[in-house]
């Protein structure tokens, strides 16, 4: 099982993952994240079932772990 630290970003920042280089598109209502290679065309897109959501000090361990 791989895990990614995901930031939904605020107002005029996109979301990101971190250890991606492909663009994220949530749907976190239904446990669902999508990494696309272009946002605009929905082919391009891949889509990854969310397992298990963990807090910032999580998230801030896991990248200072590299």
């Amino acid at each position: 099982m791989a895990s990614s630290v995901y930031w939904s970003g605020i107002p005029g920042i996109d979301p990101v993952l971190f250890d991606s280089n492909l663009h994220p598109k949530p749907a976190l209502e239904r446990n669902t994240l999508y990494l696309c290679h272009d946002l605009k065309n929905p082919d391009t897109c891949q889509k990854y079932q969310i397992i298990k959501q963990e807090g910032f000090i999580a998230a801030m361990m896991k990248l200072l772990q590299g």
